[in-house]
């Protein structure tokens, strides 16, 4: 059975990149717009920069306060 199966795939994939592989068929192009337009602006404000560091500080000064016995 499986034989048979891969067999029956093998020809379905041979012939259908047969019948798609000339080249001159264009893709459908999409009726709808995007659900989300890009913008140009700034990924992250300037308050959240400012507490990443703010964050990024405190866990470096987390990490070399231990004292190694």
């Amino acid at each position: 059975m499986k034989k048979t199966m891969f067999k029956l795939s093998a020809i379905l994939t041979t012939l259908s990149s047969i019948i798609y592989a000339g080249g001159d068929i264009s893709p459908v192009e999409s009726s709808m717009e995007p659900a989300v337009a890009a913008s140009s602006g700034d990924a992250l404000g300037l308050s959240t920069v400012f507490i990443l560091i703010g964050l990024t500080i405190m866990v470096g000064k987390f990490f070399t306060d231990k004292k190694h016995v």
